[in-house]
């Protein structure tokens, strides 16, 4: 079996069965060898474009300010011809959030009340603000001894703020600086873990704040903000392993 495609993410199996979830998650064709874990975390450099799969690098310029270089490889070539290509509405369509992760700390967590949290939503092509006053909001669900948050991003936050979100790796992922997520109240032996989790949901948004800077027009290269079911229970950290869902700790 292929362990990628051109299709949409909303074909993925909804439930993301543990068996399966690794591969899953994301159709782009996994870089590098090393097991599931490397193939997940490299997949946040692999976009869609109209020659196909392509890794993306985007490189700081040593010693000039503000420029930058992107190197593109191509991994998976094809397009389908006849004025058409993978990012128009016959094949993968609008951008699609392919993966979701979080960093954790060295002992495992995320501390509570930290004001340095990220949450990074892949998308299966390259994206870009639509206007600098736009909201989106992304709802953190506890699924034990936590309280619910909705995380909300804007190109126009500042950095360090809660809410500021920018793009990284192949100018395909959002960053957003979570809000304060809150531990257990209850005092136990586990230092008052909270489990949260990012559920399958239809990201809530102002405007038409993320689109694809590649096909050019807003009106038809809006992203679609729809964390699948498998998208959510693929929830990796950092490393790109999947967890499913993540711990914060009152004592870090």
């Amino acid at each position: 079996m292929a362990l990628w495609g051109f299709n949409r993410e909303n074909t993925q199996v909804n439930s993301g069965a543990n068996t399966v979830a690794g591969k899953k998650a994301g159709y782009q064709p996994p870089f590098v060898a090393g097991g599931k874990a490397a193939e997940t975390a490299e997949k946040r450099n692999i976009i869609a474009t109209k020659n196909g799969w392509v890794r993306r690098e985007v490189r700081v310029m040593t010693g000039v300010e503000n420029a930058t270089r992107i190197i593109d490889q191509e991994i998976v070539a094809g397009n389908p011809g006849g004025g058409l290509n993978y990012t128009s509405n016959t094949h993968l369509g609008r951008p699609d959030i392919a993966q979701i992760y979080v960093r954790l700390n060295a002992n495992g967590f995320i501390s509570a009340n930290s004001s340095g949290a990220n949450l990074y939503i892949v998308f299966n092509t390259p994206i870009a603000f639509a206007g600098s006053g736009n909201t989106i909001s992304v709802t953190v669900s506890n699924t034990a001894a936590g309280n619910n948050a909705v995380v909300r991003g804007r190109k126009a936050a500042t950095s360090g703020q809660m809410g500021f979100t920018s793009v990284t790796n192949a100018n395909n992922t959002l960053v957003i600086l979570m809000t304060k997520l809150q531990g257990s109240l209850a005092p136990d032996a586990n230092n008052s873990l909270a489990t949260y989790k990012i559920p399958a949901q239809t990201i809530s948004v102002t405007g038409t704040p993320l689109y694809n800077p590649d096909i050019g027009a807003i009106s038809y290269a809006t992203a679609n903000l729809v964390i699948t079911g498998a998208v959510s229970n693929n929830l990796c950290d950092g490393s790109g392993n999947r967890i499913g869902s993540f711990q914060v700790r009152r004592n870090g």
